[in-house]
């Protein structure tokens, strides 16, 4: 009896337990084996994705693409790195997935990286974003060490970082990223005829090869031809001289000697090095005529020998043919003697002459002599700390008589000018010293954005008072 009273306690003891469900596969899913029917987080990133990627310094955007089997977030790890890297969307439901990685452009002197990483439970994948240095701009000490002539568009001008486009006034200069000019525009806001429109071409050496200039419609890149449109044609075979481009029209020693600090610099066209030949054509629409101009530049030995000759060309618009009978054979306008790579004297034009050009080791002109014949002259020397300018100028013939003009520009460590004391000597019969004051708003960079003046009016004497006047513009960078 006893073994039957066991047997069937036993018996009630199984019929009360309940067995474990089984899934799909027929296996049993018990705590251990997640009876929940979770499935197993997984990240899977696509093949071609690069994890470990470079971006430029200008910035940019990447696109990571993944598979998750379960939700998912995206984060970048570094806090410090949140100013400059970011992710969106930072999460998401399982799936095919799409996530975009924002980079900044690095305006820093150091090299950064960041970790992006996607995680979906415990799992962990991750991405090391890289970004090299900003390039560093000419340091105060590297500025008079690298050769002027050798320095980008953007260098000549004083811009620091990769400045992408400048708007002054009515003018704006847009740069390519390795710092080359290549469009100009003058807004002419009151005018039917648009805007006027200069574009810069270059060879693979970054040499200015074609300059085109017209008008064009407000925002277009083509020209109105009915209103004309000029282009100018570069060559080189001069090797490494530099070749004055129109030395009896484009000589100003102040404009030569003041670069640094104010916006009045030499062209980047005025002054080229091994440049051999310049064409400039012109050519208005329903005109059967397209007329150059053209100067080249021959070297015999160390003497430069300047050339010009003007001739119009018949043109139905598309086609040049022959030389119009009656153009211009051409003829010598001037010849400079050369010391290596640079002019020391010459005759620039009918009228002008310089007996004397003296230069720095990094191509900047340091001083300009002429006898009577030359409008202008400037003696100029520099000094360090601070950066400073000291230039005695004018008309030889007045020097002669004691009249002198003298200029001292005095700059900051930005190479931006701070003052400029303009005066006349003590000999003369009214001598006079005007000092004339800059202050600036800089931005990140250490480029101005907005410029103050304050100068002397000495029209009535010391007590005439001082008159100010303000500059902006407005960078953008790459």
């Amino acid at each position: 009896m006893k073994r039957i009273a066991v047997f069937l306690g036993l018996l009630a003891l199984a019929a009360c337990t309940k067995p474990d469900p089984v899934n799909n596969n027929g296996s049993n899913n018990n705590n251990n084996g997640g009876g929940n029917n979770t499935p197993t987080p997984e990240i899977t990133i696509d093949q071609g994705i690069d994890v470990s990627p470079d971006v430029e310094v200008a910035g940019g955007t990447l696109t990571v693409s993944f598979k998750a089997t379960a939700d998912w977030t995206a984060s970048v790890t570094e806090t410090k790195a949140v100013d400059w890297i970011s992710v969106e969307p930072t999460s998401g439901k399982a799936g095919d997935v799409k996530v975009t990685v924002t980079v900044k452009a690095n305006e820093t002197k150091e090299a950064r990286k960041a970790v992006v990483t996607l995680a979906s439970g415990n799992v962990k994948k991750t991405l090391t974003v890289s970004q090299e240095a900003a390039p560093a701009a000419l340091a105060e000490e590297d500025w008079y060490s690298v050769n002027y002539w050798d320095r980008t568009d953007r260098e000549k001008l004083g811009l620091r970082g990769a400045v992408k486009r400048v708007t002054m006034n009515s003018v704006v200069r847009d740069f390519d990223q390795e710092g080359l000019l290549f469009r100009e525009r003058i807004l002419d806001p009151e005018s039917p005829r648009g805007e006027f429109l200069t574009k810069y071409h270059y060879d693979e050496s970054g040499r200015l090869v074609k300059k085109e200039y017209g008008r064009a419609p407000v925002g277009s890149e083509e020209y109105d031809i009915w209103n004309g449109v000029e282009i100018t044609e570069y060559a080189y075979e001069n090797g490494s001289r530099l070749v004055w481009v129109r030395p009896d029209n484009s000589f100003d020693s102040r404009k030569f000697i003041n670069f640094l600090g104010t916006e009045d610099r030499i062209a980047h066209e005025d002054i080229v090095r091994g440049l051999s030949s310049v064409r400039i054509s012109n050519w208005i629409a329903g005109f059967d005529t397209k007329s150059f101009l053209e100067y080249n530049y021959v070297f015999e030995g160390d003497i430069l020998t300047v050339r010009f000759r003007s001739y119009d060309r018949y043109f139905d618009g598309e086609t040049l043919g022959e030389i119009k009978p009656g153009s211009e054979g051409g003829y010598v306008i001037g010849t400079l003697n050369y010391a290596g790579d640079y002019p020391q004297a010459g005759k620039i034009n009918e009228y002008n002459e310089i007996t004397a050009i003296s230069w720095q080791d990094n191509g900047m002109p340091l001083k300009v002599e002429g006898p009577g014949g030359v409008t202008e002259y400037a003696v100029c020397k520099r000094y360090i700390n601070p950066v400073k300018w000291t230039c005695q100028e004018g008309n030889p013939l007045d020097a002669l008589m004691g009249f002198i003009f003298w200029r001292e520009w005095t700059y900051d460590e930005n190479g931006e000018l701070l003052q400029l004391l303009e005066g006349a000597n003590q000999e003369s019969d009214k001598p006079w010293t005007r000092p004339t004051t800059y202050t600036y708003e800089l931005d990140a960079h250490g480029n101005w954005i907005s410029a103050l003046d304050s100068y002397m009016i000495l029209a009535n004497g010391p007590e005439g008072g001082v008159e100010t006047g303000t500059f902006t513009r407005t960078i953008e960078y790459y």
